[in-house]
């Protein structure tokens, strides 16, 4: 993917990393879940103190999604909206929507 990533993104390269990112996710998505029953693909890490992560749909456009870790591996039974997510159309409207909460980084 040919995209200029912003401090602090940065793109996922480590194949073993992203399957645990999304196994996690699978895991913990809540029936009604915005990406319950989706498929997608990790792309990018925030690389700084948050847990959020940026995910190719498989069915078109982007999800950032807030994990939440515990230090158990067992599914946390969240509710609806958790994880948080917001979904975008693009990676330029990610990039455009979140650019500015990580100006001056």
């Amino acid at each position: 993917m040919d995209f200029e990533w912003f401090k602090p993104w940065k793109p996922v390269t480590d194949e073993q990393l992203a399957k645990r990112i999304e196994d996690k996710l699978k895991k913990d998505l809540p029936e009604g879940h915005v990406l319950y029953g989706r498929e997608f693909k990790l792309i990018a890490t925030n690389g700084g103190a948050s847990d959020d992560y940026l995910f190719q749909l498989a069915d078109g456009g982007f999800a950032e999604v807030e994990l939440i870790w515990s230090s158990q591996d067992l599914p946390l039974n969240l509710a609806p909206p958790f994880p948080a997510t917001t979904i975008y159309a693009s990676l330029d409207q990610w990039a455009e929507d979140t650019g500015w909460r990580w100006e001056g980084f």
